[in-house]
Parts: structure tokens; C-alpha cells; sequence
């Protein structure tokens, strides 16, 4: 560590999973997401326009060594939602390649912008105005010594509201001391 990807050279060796999945990687240009956290690049559920309804998908990381570490490290990312009725985004992180859970809570101690739907401890809603990023940090509990992958989640079960731009993310940074700090 430190682990840096801002995706200016490419996808990152991350993927994209699961059912009607939208996630690409290049530059936003849509509506609400029309431009990468920084740089030019970033990964969005469609760059040029709305995510699919009924989108149920993951953006999933390459295997990240954190087996040098005595403590937990902090993941630092930056992130742009537009999400809709039934909508929601969170991630969950898997530990030498056991099931995944999710990451945090809202309210998490430490943590900065850490879901803003404390019933589902998810991201619902719209993150902030279009075209703004913000960013996001947690404590990745249970991550020192260990291999472990990411992967930022969207759950979109409505056919009666409009998709919306989805998700973007950008910047993510797996750091020993907070990023920043």
C-alpha cells in the first residue's frame, strides 16, 4: 500500500458483474454524470446516459494485498449517484476470498459520507448537485493481513420510476493512515 486508481490508463483490472449491468469504464457524458472525479475517466453505470431499470450489479475490484498490515486500512473513493425509488448503491468486501459483507453503517465512527440512508445503511437519492462528486472514506475492518476484493453494489428493483444516471465511481485509494490526514 498505498493502493491508487484513478482509471486514466484503463479499467483497473476491475470488472463489472451481475444482472443488466450498465457499469463501463471512459468518459462520462451523460446528464447527471458528466464528468469523472478527476482526470477524465471513471467507472459509471452508462457513460452516455441512464442506468438499465432493474439493475442489479456490481463493480468488482482486482485482489488487493493487504497482507503486510497490522491494522486495518482506509478505503478513500470518490463517488456520484443518481438513484431513484427503490434504488440504492453500497459496497461489501470479501476477505481471502470468503462471501462478501457489506462495508460500514451509516453513522460509521471515523468514517466521511458513509451512506445517507441509515434504515437500508445504503446510498439512496441523488449524492448532491449534477456533475459533483464527493468523497467517501471508511475503515476496511477486518482487511490487515488478509487478500481482499470490493465491490460497490447497485440494487434497483423499480419499473415504475426512471432509472436515473446510476453510479460513478473514481479515486479509489486504500491507505494505511486516512487519505488526506
Amino acid at each position: 500500500l498505498p493502493y491508487v486508481e484513478g482509471f486514466e490508463l484503463g479499467n483497473g483490472q476491475f470488472i463489472a458483474v451481475g444482472a443488466n449491468s450498465t457499469w463501463e469504464v471512459g468518459r462520462p457524458a451523460s446528464t447527471f454524470i458528466r464528468t469523472a472525479g478527476s482526470g477524465q475517466n471513471a467507472w459509471v453505470t452508462n457513460l452516455t446516459g441512464p442506468k438499465a431499470p432493474v439493475e442489479i450489479s456490481s463493480l468488482q475490484s482486482p485482489p488487493i494485498d493487504c497482507r503486510g498490515l497490522r491494522a486495518d486500512p482506509f478505503l478513500t473513493f470518490s463517488h456520484v449517484f443518481q438513484l431513484f425509488t427503490f434504488s440504492e448503491h453500497f459496497l461489501e468486501m470479501s476477505v481471502d476470498g470468503q462471501p462478501y459483507t457489506q462495508v460500514g453503517s451509516f453513522g460509521e465512527p471515523g468514517s466521511i459520507n458513509w451512506y445517507n440512508d441509515n434504515f437500508d445503511n445504503a446510498w439512496t437519492g441523488t449524492s448532491n448537485q449534477s456533475g459533483t462528486w464527493r468523497t467517501a472514506r471508511v475503515l476496511l475492518r477486518g482487511a490487515a493481513g488478509s487478500v481482499i476484493t470490493l465491490r460497490w453494489s447497485l440494487r434497483d428493483g423499480s419499473t415504475f420510476s426512471p432509472p436515473g444516471d446510476g453510479v460513478g465511481i473514481d479515486n479509489v485509494q486504500i491507505t494505511e493512515v486516512p487519505f488526506g490526514m
